[in-house]
């Protein structure tokens, strides 16, 4: 037996802090999630923003975050209305309160962009059911054709 181990001591060297290593990584509760597809989906879908009509249909406990101090949460909707900067969305005091909710999260901020992001960092956390309340789901911004000024254009 003796023999055994020293012939394959280099191999059980490397392999069992290799597996220690990956099952402390994969039972560690505070990691973000790396399926990309998977976290895309919903935004290129669109799946994952909901306009105040849909909101106000939704069933169990609703936390609406208010990410900014100038945006308005639209009526209608009832829940828990949570006024967190963007920079504190997962502080442990503020996870507690967003993860233990088993209802849906709803992202409410002026600027769509920081809802977004906000929306990404929560789904990666592991967090499901959260949306980002819109009040105009068809958006434009960033949907128009480029077209260079042609008042500027240097003279060849």
């Amino acid at each position: 037996m003796i023999k055994l181990i020293k012939k394959y001591s280099l191999a059980i060297g490397v392999v069992i802090p290799l597996v220690a290593i990956i099952l402390i990584r994969n039972s560690s509760s505070g990691r973000f999630r790396y399926d990309a597809n998977r976290w895309a989906e919903p935004s290129f879908s669109g799946s994952n923003i909901l306009n105040p009509e849909d909101a106000g249909r939704l069933n169990g406990s609703i936390i609406i975050i208010e990410l900014d101090k100038t945006g308005m949460v639209p009526e209608g909707i009832k829940g828990e209305i949570l006024k967190i900067p963007p920079d504190s969305v997962l502080n442990k005091k503020q996870r507690k309160i967003i993860f233990k909710n088993r209802g849906p999260v709803l992202l409410h901020s002026a600027d769509y962009s920081l809802s977004a992001k906000t929306w990404m960092v929560l789904s990666q956390s592991g967090l499901k059911n959260v949306y980002i309340l819109a009040e105009d789901p068809d958006n434009e911004t960033g949907k128009e054709k480029f077209r260079p000024d042609s008042v500027n254009k240097p003279e060849l």
